[in-house]
């Protein structure tokens, strides 16, 4: 029987050298996408918070169309909140009782740099499909990008963006 010689091998691991340009690249590398990404995340906020409001009114119109009732969606510009209401006596439409459990939100629940510019009183979502025409605009005040949400008396909701 032979003996054979086990050759053992020293890992050495990285050097100094290595370590300082992996650091280097990757620097580099978040400084040129660190500033894409503050604005992709801005944008996104924007999106959210014009998104969020468009199905809110789609799901209180669609609601009101299914339970033969007026839903409105009062806003409170001076709060920048609005809040959902319904009319439950449908003889006397100017009569509007929070919901159970109220749903109030912030349109600057996604970012505070969020803030409304202006908005009607509110949007009334009648029993047979129809809705109050208006126009609401949200800007998003690091990038000056707003979102303007047109609602039409045939029910349509229209989004978009302004830079």
């Amino acid at each position: 029987m032979t003996v054979e010689a086990v050759r053992i091998t020293k890992n050495k691991g990285m050097t100094l050298i290595e370590l300082i340009m992996v650091v280097a690249i990757l620097g580099i590398v978040l400084a040129i996408a660190s500033p894409n990404f503050m604005r992709y995340r801005q944008n996104t906020n924007l999106r959210e918070t014009a998104e969020d409001f468009t199905a809110q009114i789609a799901l209180y119109r669609h609601r009101a169309m299914a339970e033969d009732i007026r839903y409105r969606i009062a806003i409170n510009l001076a709060a920048g909140e609005y809040s959902v209401e319904r009319n439950p006596l449908p003889e006397n439409p100017d009569v509007y009782v929070p919901l159970v459990p109220a749903v109030t939100k912030r349109f600057n629940e996604y970012s505070p740099q969020i803030t409304l510019v202006s908005a009607p009183v509110s949007f009334v979502m009648q029993p047979r499909g129809t809705l109050t025409a208006g126009t609401l605009t949200l800007q998003h005040s690091g990038t000056q990008r707003r979102a303007i949400i047109i609602t039409h008396l045939s029910g349509r909701v229209n989004l978009r963006y302004e830079d």
